[in-house]
């Protein structure tokens, strides 16, 4: 009988061990990061335009005149590894690994999460694609979600559903999944919804004229192998309604909040190779309004190549699908 007790002691220890094991299995740095190495600053630097022309900088030009001509933008066509650490309100720190892949309205991300206190890594993947023809739209997704062990996935191509009745499709409210999946997602907000070095702008109410640029400092700075693009500014996007503007205003002369956004963009190469965003501020839009939000992301970028999207996205569906039949 003792000998029976033992058994069953060990194998509970061995599945604990198991489950433990799993976790720890998870990768959680996904991204994929560059050595950025400036070299020494230099008095001039030649760059090449959108339009194929040669540009010799010697650090007197316009910020803008300088950005606009190698026209970045967060758009089709690039994959982005990031690396956040985001503190959101009264939540706890969260971690997060990013990858994004935007190839010609299909859409994957791929997510690794974790917070203050807890060891354990949330696995989050979203994929979506649309596409319009003569014959009439096609929609499909797939996502996939697990932390600990709760788990939600599921798929829908073009009106077949890919479901189970074991686990939802999407986290449930109110869930540890769900919590997870809201930290790793914000992320993608922050990005894809910041204004690189955006353009304040002045108003006028009653006869008295304010100007947001007055919060705003840029520079940009020249090396051997990068010039460096520096924003420092209360917010990270400047649209605000017109009814709030002046208040917004005596808000940022009382306030001493910041972010800083940085890129760097690769002499060699021709383009913005690494994007920095860090700081503390209020966010004024959307669902997060009022929000105190402190962020420090790194974002590594890449051109995508069509067969890396592919592999990833079949990869996805083919273990949705195997998942639920």
């Amino acid at each position: 009988m003792k000998k029976l007790i033992a058994i069953f002691a060990l194998l509970a220890m061995t599945l604990s061990l198991t489950a433990c094991d799993e976790y720890q299995q998870i990768d959680f740095d996904i991204a994929k990061k560059k050595d950025i190495v400036l070299g020494n600053e230099v008095d001039s630097a030649t760059i090449k335009t959108v339009g194929g022309e040669e540009l010799t900088l010697d650090g007197s030009d316009d910020f803008y005149e300088v950005f606009d001509s190698i026209n970045f933008e967060f758009k089709n066509g690039i994959k982005f590894s990031s690396i956040a650490e985001i503190k959101k309100g009264d939540e706890s720190r969260s971690y997060i690994n990013m990858n994004s892949y935007l190839l010609d309205g299909a859409d994957l991300y791929e997510f690794r999460a974790k917070k203050d206190g807890d060891g354990a890594i949330a696995v989050i993947e979203e994929y979506s694609s649309y596409k319009q023809s003569a014959g009439g739209s096609q929609m499909v997704s797939f996502v996939n979600y697990s932390y600990k062990d709760e788990k939600a996935f599921g798929g829908n191509e073009n009106g077949v559903k890919y479901i189970t009745d074991k686990y939802p499709f999407f986290p449930q409210s109110g869930t540890e999944l769900c919590d997870m999946q809201s930290r790793a997602v914000y992320l993608r907000t922050l990005i894809y919804s910041t204004e690189l070095f955006a353009r304040y702008e002045a108003f006028e109410i009653n006869g008295q004229a304010y100007d947001f640029d007055d919060f705003a400092n840029r520079e940009y700075k020249l090396y051997e192998n990068y010039i460096v693009f520096k924003q420092t500014a209360p917010f990270l996007n400047a649209h605000f309604a017109e009814r709030d503007q002046q208040h917004m205003y005596m808000w940022m002369l009382n306030s001493d909040f910041s972010v800083t956004q940085e890129a760097y963009y690769s002499v060699e190469t021709g383009k913005i190779e690494f994007i920095r965003i860090y700081g503390e501020t209020i966010w004024h839009t959307a669902n997060y309004l009022g929000i105190k939000v402190e962020m420090d992301i790194k974002i590594y970028v890449y051109e995508l190549e069509g067969s890396e999207s592919k592999q990833k996205i079949e990869g996805l569906i083919d273990r949705i699908k195997s998942s639920v039949e």
